[in-house]
C-alpha cells in the first residue's frame, strides 16, 4: 500500500506542541516493502496502513534535521539551517548510511536515548532503553524492548568476561552494526575459501590432495574472530547507548544466514568418502542446526523472550578447536578409531544430533511450558503457535523431495550449490519470522520462496528439461541470493531511513503532519549546526540515531 499525501495544516507554535509516546509504524516488512512518495514536499502528511507491521520496530525514534525537499536551502548555517540545499533523497540516503555503521551517540533521560516527537496526539514522553526517564508517561508504553536469556556457563562464566575485554578495543564511534557485518564477512570468507581447495568435499579423503595446513589455520582463527565480533556488537550497542531493533534484526537475520556457512565449512574437516560422511547426512546435519535456530525464535515468537541456545557456543568453541588440531595433525588424524571402532566423523554427526535432542529441543519446549503455565504465552491457539513453523517445515519437504527424484542425483553432483540454496531460503524464512516476533505481528504461514523451489521441483519431476537440472540449480541460487539480498537492503534502508510516523487518533492510522514536527535537541542531521529548524513548519525526517 502506498503511503498516502495529506494537506497539512498551519504549525503550531511551539510552546503549544504537545508530546507523543513512540510511535509504532506500520508497514508490510514480512511480504513485500513498503511504497514511498518518489518526491518530498514540505506540505503534506504521510499516512501508514495501520494493518502493517514496519512501525512496530520503528517505536522510539528521534528527529533529524532533513527538510522537505532542500535541507535549509538558500539560508546560511547561522539562521539555524543546512549550509548547502541538497535534494531530500540524497538526504535521506546519507543519514541512513551514517546512522547504519556510524550513529551519532545522543544521550538524555537519564543517559538513555532520547526521543520526543511533537504533535497534536496524545501528550507523552518517554525513553528507550535502560534508565527510563522519570517523566511520567501518558498513554501506553509501546516501544520495542529486546528481551534475551542466555544461561550458558560457558558463555556466563568465560565467554562474556572476553568479550567485555574485547570490547573495550572497540572505540565508541564504531557501530555495532558494522561489528556484526564484519563477523558475518569473515564466515563468508572461510565458505568461498574452502570452495577453492575443496570444492566437492573430496580433500580431506584419502589419495586426493589435501587443504593446506595453513588455510586450516587462517579458517580456525577468522571463525573464532566471527564468533567473537558476533558476541561482542550487542555490548558495543549497549556500551554507546546505541541498541535498536535495526540491530537485533541486522545481528540476528545475519546469524540465519551463517548457520549454512559454518556448518558446510567445518564438513570440509571429514569430508564425504570411506573415512567421511555422506552428503545426505550432511544435508540432514545442517536441517538440524538449521531448525535448532528457528526453534529459539519460535519460542520468542510465542513468549516474547529470545532463550539463547547452548549449542551455539558450545559448537563454535569446538569447530575453532577443530580447525586448529586438523592443521597440527592433519586430516589422517580423523581417520584413526576415537573408541573402538567409533570414528570421529561419527562423534561429529552425535554431538550435533545430541545437542539438539537433549539440549536444544528439551529446553525450548521447557520454556514453551513454563510461559504456558504462566498464562504468558502470546498466542494461544495451536494454529498460531505452530504458524511459524510451517513454512521451515515445508521448505524441508520440497528439498528432500528434490534430492530424492533427482535424476541426476543433484545432491552428489552439486553438494555445495545446494546447501548454500537451503541456507539461502531458510535465511529468508527466518529473517521474516524475526521481523515479527519483534514487531508483535501474525506470522505469514507461507513464505514467498517456497514457490519458485515448488516450481523448478515441478520442472524436474516432469521430465519437461531433464538435462537442464544443473541449470535449473543455479538459476535458483542465483535467484533466491539476490532476493535474500534485496530483501535484507529493503527493510534495513526502511527501519533506518524510513521511520516515519506517531500514533494520532483512533482511527488505526498513524499519521505525520509537517507543521506539528520540531526536532527536541540535536540539530541538523548533516550540517551539525545544533538549531531547532522545526519552526520553519518544513517536513522533518524521524530516524534511529
Amino acid at each position: 500500500m502506498h503511503i498516502a499525501e495529506i494537506p497539512s495544516r498551519s504549525p503550531l507554535p511551539q510552546a503549544e506542541q504537545p508530546q507523543v509516546s513512540p510511535p509504532l509504524l506500520t508497514g508490510r516488512l514480512l511480504q513485500a516493502p513498503l511504497s514511498f512518495p518518489s518526491t518530498l514536499r514540505a506540505a503534506g502528511a504521510w499516512v501508514l496502513p495501520s494493518s502493517s507491521s514496519a512501525g512496530r520496530l520503528l517505536a522510539p525514534v528521534a528527529l533529524t534535521g532533513l527538510a522537505g525537499r532542500q535541507c535549509g536551502a538558500g539560508r546560511s548555517p547561522a539562521s539555524g539551517a543546512c549550509p548547502r540545499g541538497r535534494p531530500a533523497v540524497v538526504l535521506a540516503a546519507v543519514a541512513a548510511f551514517r546512522r547504519l555503521w556510524f550513529p551519532r551517540i545522543n544521550r538524555g533521560c537519564d543517559g538513555a536515548r532520547f526521543w520526543s516527537i511533537s504533535t497534536d496526539a496524545e501528550p507523552a514522553r518517554g525513553c528507550w532503553g535502560p534508565g527510563n526517564s522519570s517523566r511520567a508517561h501518558r498513554g501506553p508504553k509501546r516501544g520495542v524492548r529486546y528481551s534475551a536469556v542466555d544461561s550458558n556457563p560457558l558463555s556466563l562464566y568465560v565467554m562474556h568476561p572476553f568479550w567485555n575485554t574485547i570490547v573495550k578495543i572497540f572505540p565508541t564511534w564504531l557501530a555495532p552494526n558494522l561489528i556484526t557485518f564484519s563477523g558475518f564477512l569473515l564466515l563468508v570468507f572461510n565458505f568461498f575459501l574452502m570452495a577453492y581447495f575443496d570444492p566437492d568435499f573430496y580433500a580431506s579423503a584419502p589419495d586426493h590432495q589435501h587443504v593446506p595446513n595453513g588455510v586450516w589455520v587462517i579458517v580456525g582463527l577468522l571463525n573464532f574472530i566471527a564468533y567473537t565480533l558476533d558476541g561482542v556488537d550487542g555490548k558495543q550497542a549497549r556500551r554507546t547507548n546505541s541498541s535498536t531493533p535495526l540491530g537485533e534484526l541486522f545481528d540476528h537475520g545475519l546469524d540465519s544466514w551463517a548457520c549454512v556457512y559454518f556448518v558446510v565449512t567445518v564438513y570440509s574437516t571429514f569430508g564425504r568418502g570411506s573415512t567421511g560422511v555422506s552428503v545426505f547426512v550432511l544435508y540432514l546435519l545442517l536441517w538440524v542446526v538449521l531448525f535448532s535456530f528457528i526453534l529459539s525464535h519460535w519460542e520468542k515468537y510465542n513468549t516474547g523472550i529470545l532463550f539463547l541456545p547452548w549449542g551455539y557456543d558450545i559448537s563454535q568453541v569446538t569447530i575453532s578447536i577443530v580447525y586448529i588440531v586438523t592443521a597440527i595433525v592433519g586430516v589422517e588424524a580423523w581417520y584413526a578409531p576415537f573408541l573402538f571402532n567409533f570414528l570421529y566423523r561419527d562423534l561429529f554427526t552425535t554431538m550435533i544430533i545430541a545437542c539438539a535432542l537433549t539440549v536444544t529441543l528439551p529446553m525450548s519446549l521447557y520454556n514453551f511450558y513454563k510461559a504456558y503455565k504462566n498464562n504468558t504465552l502470546k498466542h494461544h491457539s495451536v494454529y498460531e503457535i505452530m504458524l511459524p513453523l510451517v513454512s521451515p517445515v515445508l521448505l524441508f519437504v520440497l528439498c528432500t523431495t528434490w534430492i530424492f527424484v533427482s535424476p541426476m542425483d543433484i545432491l552428489e553432483v552439486h553438494p555445495r550449490l545446494f546447501y548454500f540454496m537451503v541456507g539461502t531460503a531458510f535465511a529468508n524464512i527466518s529473517c521474516q519470522l524475526i521481523v515479527c516476533q519483534m514487531s508483535s505481528t501474525r506470522c505469514q504461514p507461507l513464505n514467498w520462496m517456497l514457490l519458485p523451489i515448488a516450481l523448478v521441483l515441478s520442472v524436474v519431476v516432469s521430465g519437461v528439461a531433464p538435462n537442464s537440472e544443473t541449470l535449473l540449480l543455479y538459476l535458483l541460487t542465483a535467484f533466491l541470493t539476490l532476493a535474500h539480498i534485496h530483501y535484507g537492503v529493503v527493510v534495513v534502508g526502511e527501519l533506518g531511513t524510513w521511520a516515519l510516523g506517531s500514533a494520532a487518533g483512533s482511527a488505526g492510522e498513524l499519521v505525520l503532519k509537517h507543521g506539528n514536527i520540531r526536532e527536541t535537541a540535536w540539530g541538523c542531521e548533516l550540517c551539525g549546526a545544533g538549531r531547532d529548524h522545526g519552526k520553519g513548519g518544513r517536513l522533518w525526517k524521524a530516524a534511529w540515531v
